[in-house]
């Protein structure tokens, strides 16, 4: 999935709430990030921060190159 997919199930579906909570973020975190992501304010990076924190693990990284 994408990191988009996988950041708007880990804010949105309750599947993912107890580990949500386990990681150390609360409720209200989770509520802020869900709105910014709506709003296009949450980074990149912040989204790739908070996946890991619940244990999520990127399966292929991005690869760059640069044109001719």
């Amino acid at each position: 999935m994408t990191t988009q997919q996988a950041i708007t199930l880990l804010l949105t579906s309750d599947e993912y709430l107890a580990d949500w909570l386990r990681a150390g973020h609360s409720r209200m975190d989770r509520s802020n990030y869900k709105r910014r992501l709506k709003e296009g304010k949450l980074s990149l990076e912040k989204q790739d921060e908070l996946l890991e924190s619940v244990g999520f693990v990127v399966k292929q990284v991005k690869i760059w190159t640069k044109p001719s």
